[in-house]
């Protein structure tokens, strides 16, 4: 009996970069099949094949119930009936949960074409009903708590109409949610699996991966590398088939850190949203990494210390206190920012490479009440030169460049004013590999001059060949610490996902 949901070959290549390579899937109705993989293993790239957001590479093929359906294509796989939760879940704080709900699909409507309120409410109220919840569905989805959010996230995908819905695609639903909250999940899932569906999980815990899955496919670096039964894998066969190397996760070796200098940078007692009372110390001319998956705090560690993000504790640059959510006084004290959506985040649209360069204290140019552009426009050169940035315009706009040339444009933003500390993260997300090299090569010589780098990355790889130290997170705290000959991808990449269910557990 064929499989509801069967992909073979399936390969995709970005600007000459394998991202899957061949990878086969079987996924059989009224079954919960977990999809897994390390960080930059393809899970991603899967996922939005099948939702249509990109086309695979020539040799595919596809079949949902025994019929051939065409990858690449967001309207075939909603008639195909394919269903897809993202980790944003898609929904619209501001309207309430029944536009929510509706969103995609007609409204019901009356005799003289107008919107059908109680029909509408009533559509929400039953679907959500069906799994579990009594949700007041006249609410704006932000006054919703997360688990309530998700479940109209699944309640509109597999009762959104045109088509039954016979695969439910979830992609890290359980970030944000609390231990009870996974609970709720997990219930819902298993009734969707009652109800016949297939459930496509994709989930970077391997607690919840032995909890609720019957199936499990792990990818590595592109392709499938294994696909059991999951009764039939220990964690530790897990591990190793996603790491590719024998490993003893169990034991987490915490040596001394390498000391280079004084104190630089000091965090005590941190908390912040999704973190729990972090402390760190990056010392004079180190470069510490903080390794995490989705949803383990790092994402949330940098703006939190900066000031980007509301947060309590302690954080001392060189000793001196840094007041909670003041941006402004960290730059005082030394401390430097490279945020890690660059284009959201840090890039200013249509301005040019020296206006984006100088941003932060623009001031040193003035003269009274204007800017000496020739001075900007010298200080902008010396960076370029120093940076090797291209084109070497300082009036190019930076969007016009490369991703790798406006990492280098806004790392030469903080390098210019010479801070303690920088604060990096995702530091060559998205750019190439000459890139990537020379942006690890302007941070070592960096740190050679002294300076501080508190470096939080996905790219484990990266982390093992940049820094001194490493710190592991899981569940919004450090786990484990590593520095010297334990600074390698294997070590982390074990310690990131080991231990998820004894912590669940405890």
């Amino acid at each position: 009996m064929p499989a509801l949901l069967e992909l073979h070959g399936v390969a995709k290549t970005f600007g000459g970069q394998r991202a899957l390579i061949g990878v086969d899937l079987a996924l059989d109705a009224g079954s919960i099949h977990a999809l897994v993989g390390l960080n930059g293993s393809g899970k991603s790239t899967l996922v939005k094949l099948l939702a249509g957001v990109h086309a695979p590479d020539p040799g595919w093929s596809a079949t949902i119930d025994g019929a051939p359906f065409p990858l690449g294509h967001p309207k075939a796989a909603q008639v195909a009936g394919l269903r897809f939760v993202h980790q944003d879940l898609g929904l619209v704080p501001e309207l309430s949960v029944t536009d929510n709900f509706l969103l995609g699909r007609p409204y019901p409507l009356r005799h003289l074409g107008t919107i059908d309120w109680s029909a509408a409410r009533a559509q929400a109220r039953d679907a959500l009903g069906g799994l579990g919840y009594d949700v007041d569905v006249t609410m704006p989805v932000a006054r919703l708590t997360t688990a309530e959010r998700t479940a109209v996230a699944i309640a509109r995908a597999v009762s959104h109409g045109g088509s039954a819905a016979k695969v439910l695609v979830l992609d890290e639903p359980t970030a944000a949610l609390t231990a009870g909250e996974v609970a709720q999940l997990f219930r819902i899932l298993r009734d969707l699996r009652a109800q016949g569906l297939g459930v496509l999980l994709v989930s970077h815990h391997l607690e919840e991966v032995f909890e609720v899955s019957d199936t499990v496919t792990v990818l590595r670096d592109g392709a499938r590398v294994a696909t059991a039964a999951t009764a039939a894998l220990s964690e530790q066969d897990l591990l190793e088939l996603l790491v590719g190397a024998p490993i003893d996760a169990a034991s987490a070796a915490v040596r001394a850190p390498v000391h280079r200098g004084s104190r630089c940078l000091e965090v005590a007692g941190l908390s912040a949203a999704g973190i729990s009372s972090v402390d760190l110390t990056v010392h004079a001319g180190e470069i510490v990494g903080v390794a995490g998956i989705a949803g383990s705090g790092r994402e949330s560690l940098l703006p939190a210390i900066f000031g980007a993000a509301a947060r309590q504790g302690v954080v001392r640059v060189r000793g001196e206190a840094l007041p909670a959510e003041r941006p402004g006084d960290a730059i005082r004290l030394g401390l430097g920012y490279l945020a890690g959506d660059r284009a959201r985040t840090a890039v200013l649209d249509h301005m040019s490479v020296q206006e984006n360069l100088t941003l932060p204290r623009i001031v040193t140019h003035a003269r009274g009440m204007l800017i000496d552009r020739s001075r900007e426009v010298n200080e902008t050169g010396f960076w370029i030169d120093r940076l090797k940035v291209r084109p070497r315009s300082p009036r190019a706009v930076l969007t016009s460049c490369s991703g790798g040339n406006q990492q280098k444009v806004l790392l030469g933003r903080w390098l210019r004013l010479q801070p303690h500390a920088l604060l990096a993260d995702e530091p060559t997300q998205g750019i190439d590999i000459p890139s990537r090299l020379a942006v690890h090569h302007i941070i070592r010589r960096a740190a050679d001059d002294g300076m501080s780098f508190l470096l939080c990355s996905a790219d484990t790889e990266e982390l093992a060949e940049v820094c001194h130290r490493v710190l592991v997170m899981r569940r919004g705290a450090v786990v484990a610490e590593l520095s010297g000959d334990d600074v390698r991808r294997d070590t982390i990449d074990a310690l990131s996902v080991a231990g998820e269910r004894a912590h669940a557990r405890g």
